[in-house]
Order: C-alpha cells, then structure tokens, then sequence
C-alpha cells in the first residue's frame, strides 16, 4: 500500500530507518575503537568517521562528562503522530517534549547570537521539531520538495566540495523520477533544462574544507546546513556567524524559502543522541504548503528522534546556559586544537606526498587534499594511504571532485590524531598533548 502521493512506498521509508539505525550502531562501535591506544601500526587507524569525540575530551577536563540529570521525558512515548499538526494539534506529551527543547536550545543560540540563522526574528513563532540527525532533516526535506509537486523537475545543487548527505538525499536513498543533482565549481556550469526549479545547499563553515559559503545562484528554495557553524569551527572564531546571517537576511529580504537546521552530532559532539533539530518555517506559504510531506516522512521512516537523546542533548545545553560566555572559552579550546591538527597534518602530509593540494583550512573539521603521488592513476590514493599508513579515509568522490582527493577526519581523539601525525611522519614525534589545546594543562594531568 502506498503511504503519500508520489512514488515513495512505505517499505522504502522503514528500509531508511533500517538503514539509520545501522549508521548509528556502526558510528558508535567506530568510536569506541577510536579511543583505544593507537601506538601500533598495525591497528588500522579509521579517520573517515565524522565524528567529534574532541568534544569528549573538552568535556572531560571541563566537568561536563557526567552531568546531573535535570531533564526528565517519558521513554515510553514516540516524539510523533501520525496526523499532521496543520490537521489536528500536537498530542500534549509530545508537545511538551518539543516546547521544552525548543525554549532551551533558543535561549542558547540567542545568547550566542546565531538564533536569527534558524527563525526569522520578524515572523511568527515557527514549529520547532527534531529527527534522528541532521541526515533525517536533510531526507525529508528533499522528500518533502519533490513529492509534493510531482509534475515538477527540480535540480538541487552545490558548489564543490560538499558534504556528500546532500546528493545522497537526493539520489542515494530514493529514486526521484523529478529530481536530479548537480554539483559546480562555477555557477555558469549549471545548465537547467526547460521547466526545471533550482534548489541550491549551503553548508557554512563548510564541510570538508571549513569555508565560508553563500548562496551563489539564483535558487528561489536554499537548504541551509549550520550543523558546523560554531565558534569552534571556521577560520574567524565565530563560525563565520555574521557573515552567515548577512547573507540570511539577504536572501529572506529577497523573498527565497529557507530551511536552515542544526544538530547535536558535530558542534556538540552528541552523535550518539540522535537528535536533528529544525524550526520549521511554517510562516512561509511554500513551506507551509509542503509541510504535511516533510512531517509525514519522519513519521513513516524513524519517527522524530528520542526523548533519552533529546533529554541528555538538552542537559548538556542547560549546562553552557550557567557557563561564564555559554561555554565560549571550551569551544574557543576546539578552534585552536582543530587549528594546530591541520597545521601539523598540512606539514608532514605534504613532506610525505610533496606536490599533493590541500584545499582545507586551518578550522576546518577536516583535511581535504588532492593526493600527489607517483602510483596514481593505476593506485587510488586511498589504497595508498591503507598500504603506506594502514589509515582508512574518505574519497573526495562522493563529495564533487575526483577520486584523487581524500578527506579524514580531525576532529577525532587526541591520541589517535597523534599516532596518525607519527605514522605520517616516520617517527615517534607527536604527543595527544600537542594536538589537544587547552588553557589549563594541570587540568588535563588531573
């Protein structure tokens, strides 16, 4: 039986839940490894997880890795209704659980001063909800955009590098007979067939070289990914945070369809919650009018993400809230600590594979280079990365360029960075110390 209009079927909605809770499970095993002592090389070191445990380790020597428990949900409910809030209103335990998340996480983002890249401060109050991650958001979203005018043809794009989620959701999971993606380097390279609608994304600080993005076409619907737009990431110490509500206001000004989102996983190194969160602009006719397919998705595939999640996400946040600055001083430590990762992987990647491009920039939550090396073509850089380093790392395929490229994860845990840094280098040279910055290092002997 098919569950919406369009060619979506119910059992490849639960077959993405399915496919959700495996990257969960998997995501997690990953990074219990990743904690275990890495000074032997033929431990295969996995640095294509992106995934934040550096923000673990700030919490550690700032007292917030076991925090008291102050939020309380119900574990024996679904953050979900099958029925649409524009049919019927939200059942009250849901929308307590909802109103309460979204009281503490606006309170947060409004003392940080970034809340205005989520809500249109000139707008009525928008319709804050959650899903497993912010891979969940971005699904539906695309979902929501193409099922709910079939007639339609849309082509969603982005400039290069990109987050590879993006034309996941839009090719990966589902076969979209009206949809299709495009990725550029200029926008001159976009060549729109008759009749098609541009929807652009935009990933700022960017994700995987730590940029600054804008829109940069003439997209009237912009999918605004904020899940790295801290102060810990970005090359300015702020995320880029004015610069990324310029152009917002910008575009808001010129009447384009925002849907921007953030999540727990990167800026908060909570991947374990599960918890995606958007404040659905349901003040804009458009994204009214596709509103019942963007609920209707979450609902069918994992439901809106956890209250156990949700609850210790939010106890965390209410624990910045009290902080001196909101907790500016742990994230100001990720920016310098992430800063030092890229300078030092820059400087023995490049004196281990001399020619290669590096593309990222100190702030950035990853290295991203074009790999020089005299056995490519007939090796893929990353089969000489496994062979020369035993180092597992992502492909720049799926995120616009070639394959030459590789992208790994800096984020990851001090020691494992370390040992990476060692293997790069040829000998023992490196400590967890000099790629964990923090202020205070009798804090971190304690």
């Amino acid at each position: 039986m098919q569950l919406f209009e369009g060619d979506v079927m119910k059992s490849d909605l639960l077959k993405f839940g399915r496919i959700c809770v495996f990257y969960t499970v998997i995501t997690l095993c990953i990074s219990a490894q990743e904690k275990a002592p890495t000074n032997n090389k033929s431990l295969t070191l996995f640095l294509q997880p992106n995934i934040t445990p550096l923000f673990t380790e700030l919490y550690e020597v700032y007292g917030l890795s076991d925090l008291p428990k102050k939020t309380f949900f119900e574990d024996a409910i679904y953050l979900d209704q099958s029925t649409p809030v524009s049919i019927l209103p939200m059942q009250p335990s849901n929308q307590f659980v909802f109103d309460h998340a979204s009281d503490t996480l606006t309170a947060f983002h409004k003392k940080i001063g970034d809340f205005e890249l989520y809500v249109d401060p000139e707008k009525p109050k928008p319709f804050f909800y959650t899903a497993s991650g912010s891979k969940h958001l971005i699904a539906a979203l695309v979902y929501a955009i193409v099922t709910s005018a079939p007639g339609k043809k849309f082509v969603f794009v982005e400039q290069a590098p990109f987050y590879a989620g993006h034309p996941g959701a839009v090719s990966g999971i589902f076969t979209y007979p009206n949809a299709r993606f495009l990725a550029f380097h200029d926008p001159k390279e976009i060549k729109l067939e008759p009749g098609e609608e541009l929807v652009e994304f935009v990933t700022s600080p960017n994700n995987p070289d730590g940029k600054f993005r804008k829109p940069l076409t003439e997209a009237r619907i912009l999918i605004g990914d904020f899940v790295f737009a801290s102060s810990a990431f970005g090359s300015d110490k702020t995320g880029y945070r004015e610069l990324n509500i310029q152009w917002i206001r910008q575009a808001r000004a010129a009447g384009k369809h925002i849907f921007s989102f953030n999540s727990a996983s990167k800026q908060f190194g909570k991947t374990g919650s599960r918890c995606g969160y958007i404040w659905y602009p349901l003040y804009d006719p458009y994204a009214e009018s596709i509103f019942k397919k963007f609920f209707g998705f979450i609902s069918a595939s994992t439901v809106a993400a956890g209250t156990t999640g949700l609850a210790d996400f939010l106890d965390l946040i209410k624990a910045f809230l009290i902080m001196p600055e909101t907790g500016e001083p742990l994230r100001q430590n990720a920016s310098e600590s992430l800063k030092q990762r890229h300078i030092f992987v820059e400087k023995e990647f490049l004196n281990r594979y001399p020619d290669s491009s590096i593309l990222s920039i100190p702030g950035s939550p990853t290295f991203f280079a074009k790999v020089r090396d005299k056995r490519i073509p007939s090796k893929n850089p990353l089969d000489i990365l496994l062979e020369d380093l035993n180092v597992s790392a992502n492909s720049g395929e799926a995120m616009g360029e070639s394959n030459e490229f590789i992208r790994l994860n800096l984020c990851g845990y001090s020691r494992q960075l370390a040992e990476f840094l060692n293997r790069l280098a040829g000998q023992e040279k490196y400590t967890e110390h000099d790629v964990f910055i923090f202020s205070d290092r009798e804090a971190i002997a304690k």
